[in-house]
């Protein structure tokens, strides 16, 4: 059973089963880390080679979604297995 599937947190609110996937970068505008939420609405671009609509979260917030999204697919994964 899946406890939460929306991650509201200070500036988004994502639906966790539209997360395709995250990557870790550094936004080059203040040099801290942060990650880029891929949903299945992100496109990419090939022709400048990057995500074109990611959601960026740096700090407390990307921490917390991390926290969320890891919980979110440990009991994804056990409740596909039952």
């Amino acid at each position: 059973m899946i406890t939460e599937s929306i991650f509201d947190g200070t500036t988004v609110v994502v639906p966790m089963a539209e997360v395709q996937h995250i990557v870790k970068t550094i936004l080059a505008r203040n040099a801290l880390p942060a990650i880029q939420i891929i949903t299945s609405h992100t496109k990419y671009n090939r022709e400048v080679d990057d995500w074109e609509n990611p959601i960026f979260l740096q700090g407390d917030e990307a921490a917390e979604f991390m926290k969320a999204w890891c919980n979110y697919r440990r009991e994804k994964e056990e409740s596909d297995g039952d």
